[in-house]
């Protein structure tokens, strides 16, 4: 199984403790959900070009990496927390995602595809962080606010499920749907990054000061 030590992307300086572990001791449990639906297009890179580039940075140690894709209707793994892939197999799967022309996005089901995925793989008494990401540019067919995302952001928090959102650039004239990335984060702004914003993240994500 591959593991990863945040340790050495984190410097321990001016940080503070995590009650439930820190990925800075490589206990950290991170799931990237990744939009692959069809307003992605051009975008789907940068999104797994920011997840490679997340695992470039990562030591060994007992932190564990898993993504998975989806759409309105599917989700399938690239790999999950589980596995038994190096660095490279990880970048290979990752460079051959492609987006699905036909489908739209359903961020309540990332969402609650993560917080899955991160709770069946905890023993009893864990004390390993547990992070979520969802990488999407936020468009859904809804005119008003996903209340599905939000409120599976607020079973994924009381879970001890520390929830982010990482948006694309959106080609022509559309711009990021702010009210749907807010649902998928609780509607905490600071929650939201964007592509190329991966220090501000890792720092967030990890509590570093």
């Amino acid at each position: 199984m591959f593991d990863g030590n945040l340790s050495v992307l984190f410097p321990q300086k001016g940080g503070n403790g995590d009650e439930k572990g820190s990925c800075k001791r490589g206990t950290a449990d991170i799931v990237f959900g990744i939009d692959v639906s069809f307003t992605m297009g051009l975008s789907l890179q940068d999104a797994t070009n920011f997840i490679i580039n997340f695992l470039k940075d990562l030591g060994f140690g007992e932190n564990r990496v898993a993504v998975f894709l989806y759409t309105s209707s599917e989700v399938w793994w690239s790999f999950p927390l589980k596995n038994s892939l190096s660095k490279n197999d990880m970048f290979s799967r990752l460079r051959e995602i492609k987006y699905d022309a036909g489908n739209g996005q359903d961020h309540g089901m990332a969402i609650r595809t993560a917080r899955n995925e991160l709770m069946g793989n905890q023993e009893e008494n864990s004390k390993r962080k547990l992070i979520s990401v969802i990488i999407t540019d936020g468009q859904t067919e809804t005119d008003g606010p996903d209340e599905g995302a939000y409120n599976e952001n607020n079973l994924s928090n009381s879970a001890g499920i520390s929830n982010y959102v990482v948006a694309t650039e959106i080609e022509g004239e559309r711009n990021p749907a702010n009210k749907d990335l807010l649902s998928i984060v609780g509607r905490i702004e600071e929650n939201i990054f964007k592509i190329g914003d991966e220090r501000k993240f890792y720092k967030a994500a990890c509590n570093i000061q």
